[in-house]
């Protein structure tokens, strides 16, 4: 059986080189972009909110711009968000968030029903992030670049984004608690926004740019640093006075303007924050969340949104190393770069279409990648 070599160029390096297709289906857009705050738009004229929606129906109706209006919005309201977890002594805060992150997104897009107690494995999610076996490479394109890495230890969100970008993650928490093991997703990661928010502390900019993602996906996770005393109201605009445990995960569901910058330690600058989902357990913090102040230094924000899992048959990507950030390459140092995939099921008498395209990119590039992914669809 001959096959077709499926090509996917892009202008840049990219970190991630993935593509996903499925026979038979009309092909449709999808890019993981990665977004700066300077690149925010400011609508004027919009019209303020001064109450939350009550049902996901009247939310959907409602535009993110007005949404951001809004003094409070908290998408517990809406039964889309999960009981608090305890992560205990394991250094996986970033798998408790990425996982509560994504139990929130399959209820958002309505794949999951609201207050269903869904459960994805944190576990299974830190096991796939950390080590590639000949299993998890179902296709047979990476050419048995096999290794493990340390399971059980910090990470990055963006490492986990990584992993589930290759459907092996989520999974259901209580089949794979006691032994993770590869195996297909049971919701296939089908988009990802990363807004880099450059660690600073408070602007409009920033705060904006946050609503409108908690708007858009229910829920976000973002990591920042934490102080030795953890409490309840966090201020971490970075500062002498301060002592810091440590990078640390969390998930974002809402955000409060009139939280008194005077409830937190130490004041904030400004009145507001958001409302966080900790991993620590129901009896921590108020019972399970923490509130940060819109002042503080947090780092990049994720949101994600999923497939259900018969709508894509094939995930084509060489895979690099979760932690491979892109840096050796070096944006001035090569200008092109390709990925070639040999196309798996298709022959003379059965076709396979590209369906959707996932690169991490810049939004200066985006366009580019667009009318590229454009062209492939039409020759392949």
């Amino acid at each position: 059986m001959k096959h077709k070599k499926l090509c996917n160029y892009l202008i840049i390096p990219s970190i991630i080189f993935g593509i996903t297709s499925m026979p038979f289906y009309f092909p449709s857009t999808s890019v993981r972009n990665e977004v700066s705050l300077e690149s925010t738009q400011h609508t004027t004229n919009i019209p303020k909110l001064t109450t939350q929606p009550t049902t996901i129906a009247e939310w959907n109706d409602t535009p993110i711009e007005q949404l951001i209006t809004l003094p409070k919005f908290d998408t517990r309201e809406f039964g889309i968000v999960t009981d608090v977890k305890n992560q205990g002594n394991e250094g996986l805060c970033w798998a408790y968030a990425m996982s509560a992150t994504a139990e929130t997104a399959v209820m958002r897009q309505g794949f999951v029903a609201p207050h269903t107690d869904i459960r994805f494995g944190p576990h299974q999610l830190d096991y796939v992030t950390w080590k590639r076996e000949a299993k998890f490479d179902p296709l047979g394109l990476n050419n048995q670049d096999h290794w493990g890495g340390q399971s059980g230890d910090g990470a990055l969100p963006i490492y986990a984004a990584n992993a589930m970008q290759m459907w092996t993650a989520p999974s259901d928490y209580y089949k794979y608690y006691d032994r993770p093991e590869y195996h297909r997703a049971d919701y296939l990661l089908e988009g990802v926004e990363l807004v880099e928010t450059g660690d600073q502390g408070y602007s409009k900019d920033k705060v904006d740019k946050i609503k409108r993602m908690i708007a858009k996906y229910g829920a976000i996770c973002i990591d920042f640093k934490v102080p030795y005393n953890a409490p309840e109201y966090n201020n971490t605009h970075m500062n002498d006075s301060i002592h810091y445990k440590g990078d640390h995960a969390v998930t974002i569901v809402g955000w409060n303007d009139e939280i008194p910058k005077s409830k937190y330690q130490p004041e904030a600058a400004t009145n507001g924050g958001w409302i966080v989902k900790n991993s620590w357990g129901s009896g921590s913090g108020d019972h399970g969340y923490i509130y940060i102040s819109y002042d503080s230094k947090i780092g990049a924000a994720l949101g994600l949104t999923f497939a259900e899992p018969d709508k894509y048959q094939n995930n084509y990507y060489y895979d690099a190393r979760s932690t491979d950030s892109g840096e050796p390459f070096g944006y001035e140092v090569i200008q092109e770069a390709a990925a070639v995939f040999p196309v798996k099921r298709a022959s003379y008498n059965r076709k396979e279409k590209l369906k959707a395209l996932i690169s991490k990119t810049n939004q200066l590039l985006m366009q580019t990648i667009q009318k590229l992914y454009q062209m492939l669809l039409l020759n392949v």
